[in-house]
């Protein structure tokens, strides 16, 4: 029996070499792309920003006759600030929109509260200062405890620096990936040959489109999800029905908020205020929203990229359970990257004689 098992076991080896090779190391170079993520991080974000930049590049190189590295260093920088600003500017606006939402609106009126909820908040109210008393009695003599959370706050204002360090390094590794883009086929051939590399080029022009897809795809769920999100505040006759379906599809795109994190607190006060069936309203809606998007979600991207239909959802649900938000891109790069190589002709079941 052991020796019978032991050919099975060099036979499924010998037949399915490259897949698992290929699954091997895909799966440790992810689990050290991930724990190394905050290091290389700039890295990620500066060759993501020359792969979109590359087109301008490409233009001022054969248009403007500039030499490679101008042309790199204005596409690179270029576009790193045009991001910037959009991204500055879609801050600013939506920090703005929360400041009115959340204070200068009137949107949570004290006044609407149910008396019985108001009695409670001005018992918790007049309580407070005893509370602030006791606090600091207890502050003054655990101070050693205190102390960690100190160092941590202190932590987070020397880490300051480390950001504005990596929007610092994001142009410049941009800048040095556009200006050495030629040398990556030739590594490239180097270490899987020219052929294979001819083919790869090819496989990856093929499934350029299934980036844009991709893209696509995810802008699709998000205006899916602000549809639906405005559609039943405008229903349910909340105030502010537009702005708070933007924030809701906002809070959506993080995997660790979601929706609930936006429309639960506005049940609450709904509830709070009296409205039960603005409340209950707004938790169904919730509810449809989740749901739906757990539906769709798996289907889009397994079409995009090539993942079995059965797989995503197991790797959603993976997800779900275990709260690991990189199952899903995990495995949905991995199928990816193998219809990639397969389309390349450089990964395949090996074939064996009788």
């Amino acid at each position: 029996m052991g020796v019978k098992t032991l050919a099975r076991i060099r036979k499924l080896w010998r037949d399915n070499a490259p897949y698992i090779l290929f699954f091997l190391a895909y799966t440790a170079a992810f689990i050290l792309f991930v724990h190394t993520l905050p290091l290389s991080l700039p890295l990620v974000l500066g060759i993501a920003l020359g792969a979109l930049a590359m087109p301008v590049c490409g233009f001022l190189e054969k248009r403007l006759r500039l030499s490679r590295g101008r042309a790199a260093l204005i596409a690179g920088i270029g576009t790193y600030l045009l991001f910037l600003a959009a991204a500055g500017l879609l801050l600013y606006w939506l920090c703005r929109e929360l400041v009115v939402f959340l204070t200068g609106s009137g949107y949570f009126n004290y006044d609407a509260l149910v008396p019985e909820v108001r009695r409670v908040l001005e018992q918790a109210f007049d309580a407070l200062p005893a509370l602030a008393e006791r606090f600091s009695a207890s502050l003054s003599e655990n101070l050693d405890t205190v102390l960690p959370a100190v160092g941590s706050v202190f932590r987070l204002i020397l880490s300051i620096p480390a950001l504005l360090l990596m929007l610092a390094l994001i142009p410049v590794a941009a800048c040095l990936f556009l200006q050495h883009r030629a040398g990556i086929p030739r590594l490239s051939a180097y270490w899987i040959g020219p052929r294979r590399t001819q083919q790869l080029r090819k496989a990856i022009r093929g499934l350029s489109r299934t980036s844009a897809g991709f893209a696509f795809s995810y802008f699709l769920i998000y205006a899916i999800t602000f549809c639906e999100s405005f559609i039943i505040l405008y229903q349910l006759r909340i105030q502010y029905p537009l702005i708070t379906a933007l924030i809701v599809t906002v809070s959506d795109i993080f995997p660790i908020l979601g929706p609930g994190t936006v429309l639960l607190p506005i049940c609450i006060y709904q509830l709070l205020c009296g409205n039960f069936l603005r409340a209950a309203g707004l938790f169904i809606g919730w509810i449809l929203l989740t749901v739906i998007r757990q539906i769709i979600e798996p289907r889009l991207i397994s079409k995009v990229t090539r993942t079995p239909t059965a797989a995503m959802l197991f790797a959603v649900y993976c997800s779900l359970v275990s709260g690991n938000f990189w199952l899903i891109p995990y495995a949905g790069l991995f199928f990816f990257l193998l219809d990639l190589l397969k389309t390349a002709g450089i990964l395949g079941v090996k074939k064996t004689g009788a």
